[in-house]
């Protein structure tokens, strides 16, 4: 049953939202408890897609809570004062909208997509979830045992699973080095209390960002939101601890066909000027079928069937990861192929494949403006890690000016600091050559 937000008990009046200005389209409203919202018209669009963005991850958890953000994330849709967990799925879906939710090593999200005239439940449900959840005992105890099988899932898939290991070899004794499920021995830990102290100590308003894109009215939509999220406390949000890179090597055995083989290397943090040539640098060597790594490795040997390079960026840190799995016998092969095209791609980057890669990169942004569920989370994630909204202008002029220059100097970046090396395989053989490798792009 819908229960009536008007007049609800213990909700705080609604408080009129500080218009901040228009920015590249996008309407900046902010409460007295310091929440932004960010609108954005979209006038062909029948819908509307958005949610809340908190600055709470896996990166904020101490090493006796690792896995509870994002168990906190699945217990938020078990129950609230006016619902119960089925009641929450099914106000969604009776108007054909769906709601979900994702945790990072960084942020945690609770967004959905509704048609037009749904947009006031999207928004009461999202805010009723986030700030009067229950966590009732009973839920607790049965979500435990469903993360503990989503967890179990991961271990069994090694490609999934070796992102995890990489992670925790590049940034090992810290929260960003941690899974972000959790370990199962930590996670069978977790009870009600624990879950309302992670709640009560990072659900809150310092730091946060509603966005919605759609079909919406910028002045009605702010005074909507401010409605319904006026209890959202403002306490102060906690700083996570600075990332320190560190690499290293590991090497798991497992009974599996292939060699699942990652190499990571220091990237450049979210907020650095140098981003949008790291971004390009990781296209042209991983990012699609005409990148040296695909070729390479793909079309001219048939050494496997995927190979890419995924990059990664925080507020103080990145990753660039470069991911082969393979026959355990062409391990020393591809890792080879890999250091050899890395070290050339920063040395001699041709002008078509970096105008190539830039290419790709802009047609990304650009194409993404046609779901009104990625401009909600691209505005969302802007603000969240530069505090500002970037316009699409300025995103392309960073991407339109890199050049092979700015390809060459990130050397300092990429090489000199120890690589990290992650491999799932069935036998150790890779643990025996890898350092002849991996010296070549630590002493440069």
């Amino acid at each position: 049953m819908r229960r009536q937000t008007a007049g609800h008990a213990g909700r705080p009046p609604a408080r009129r939202p500080e218009a901040l200005g228009v920015i590249d389209g996008v309407h900046l409203f902010r409460l007295e408890t310091g929440l932004v919202m960010l609108l954005e018209p979209v006038p062909e669009a029948v819908s509307v897609a958005g949610g809340i963005w908190l600055p709470v991850g896996a990166r904020h958890e101490k090493a006796s809570e690792n896995g509870i953000a994002h168990f906190l994330e699945h217990m938020l849709f078990k129950g609230t004062p006016g619902r119960d967990a089925k009641a929450i799925a099914s106000a969604i879906e009776d108007v054909g909208g769906h709601l979900d939710a994702h945790t990072a090593r960084d942020h945690t999200a609770i967004y959905g997509r509704v048609l037009a005239a749904d947009a006031p439940l999207l928004v009461e449900l999202i805010a009723d979830i986030v700030i009067r959840p229950l966590f009732p005992e009973s839920e607790v105890a049965r979500e435990r045992t469903v993360v503990l099988q989503e967890i179990a899932e991961v271990e069994d898939d090694e490609e999934e699973s070796l992102h995890d290991h990489v992670q925790l070899t590049a940034f090992p004794d810290q929260p960003l080095g941690r899974p972000i499920l959790g370990r199962a021995a930590a996670v069978s830990r977790f009870d009600r209390e624990a879950v309302c102290r992670f709640h009560r100590h990072h659900y809150h308003a310092d730091g946060a960002v509603l966005a919605f894109a759609g079909a919406l009215e910028p002045q009605g939509f702010a005074a909507l939101l401010a409605e319904q999220f006026a209890a959202l406390p403002p306490r102060s949000r906690r700083t996570p601890a600075p990332a320190r890179y560190r690499g290293g090597e590991r090497i798991v055995v497992k009974d599996c066909e292939q060699l699942h083989l990652a190499l990571a290397l220091p990237g450049l943090p979210a907020t650095d000027p140098a981003l949008a040539a790291w971004q390009v640098f990781a296209t042209l060597l991983g990012g699609g079928m005409s990148s040296r790594l695909f070729q390479a490795v793909r079309e001219e040997r048939g050494l496997a069937y995927s190979v890419y390079a995924a990059p990664s960026a925080w507020q103080d840190a990145g990753l660039l990861t470069l991911v082969a799995p393979t026959a355990p016998e062409a391990g020393e092969e591809v890792l080879a192929i890999i250091c050899r095209e890395l070290l050339d791609a920063l040395a001699h980057p041709h002008e078509e494949e970096i105008a190539r890669a830039k290419a790709q990169l802009k047609a990304g942004l650009l194409m993404a403006r046609e779901s009104v569920g990625l401009r909600a989370e691209q505005r969302a994630r802007q603000w969240l890690v530069h505090g500002r909204v970037l316009t699409g202008a300025e995103l392309i002029a960073r991407i339109d000016a890199v050049d092979a220059q700015a390809i060459a100097n990130l050397r300092g970046v990429l090489l000199g600091r120890p690589p990290t090396l992650a491999t799932i395989g069935p036998d150790d053989r890779m643990a025996k050559i890898v350092h002849r490798y991996l010296a070549r792009l630590t002493a440069v």
